[in-house]
């Protein structure tokens, strides 16, 4: 292969490197991959430096060197394990504090910004459904077996997936189980 053609994939995978790692800080950060859970993200804002709709290699080299200086608390130009742990601890942190926020609006019923034990999810009628679930023996208590059982399933419910309608067939699923 000529030195030319090896020069232009070295700078093509150079511009991918780049990319992959200008794009990922931003991605992960502000939750925008189609709404499909936790992972990478892309914020095309973020990275589009000038506004002007086009995110360019070097809009994305830019953005990396200040998340990286952003991360590089010391100012001594390495990312120390301590650096990265903070980094990634204020990115958990700070979406937790964006789900609970939204937990409190969504459960706060009387609306002073604060959960009561009343309105705590599991204190309503779906906590008395799940209880019933898992009850499979309908004694009014929850043992280790029934647990075990549940957890079997993948937190499925009695009611589902062929293990019965009644009462007491979570019970006589367990005594099948046994044999």
């Amino acid at each position: 292969m000529k030195a030319s053609k090896l020069a232009g994939i070295a700078a093509i995978l150079t511009i991918g490197a780049v990319a992959v790692a200008s794009i990922t800080p931003a991605m992960a950060r502000d939750g925008q991959m189609g709404g499909r859970g936790p992972g990478p993200r892309f914020d095309f804002e973020t990275l589009d430096a000038n506004k002007d709709g086009k995110v360019t290699p070097e809009e994305m080299a830019e953005h990396r060197a200040a998340e990286f200086q952003a991360r590089d608390t010391d100012g001594d130009g390495l990312l120390s394990q301590d650096e990265m742990v903070a980094a990634v601890m204020a990115r958990v942190q700070a979406g937790m504090a964006e789900r609970i926020g939204r937990m409190i609006e969504k459960r706060d019923a009387d609306g002073d910004g604060k959960i009561s034990l009343a309105e705590m999810p599991g204190g309503d009628e779906r906590g008395a459904r799940m209880f019933e679930r898992m009850d499979a023996d309908g004694d009014g208590a929850i043992s280790a077996e029934e647990v075990a059982e549940m957890q079997d399933r993948g937190g499925r419910g009695k009611h589902r997936h062929g293990h019965g309608h009644g009462k007491h067939d979570g019970k006589r699923w367990m005594q099948d189980r046994e044999q």
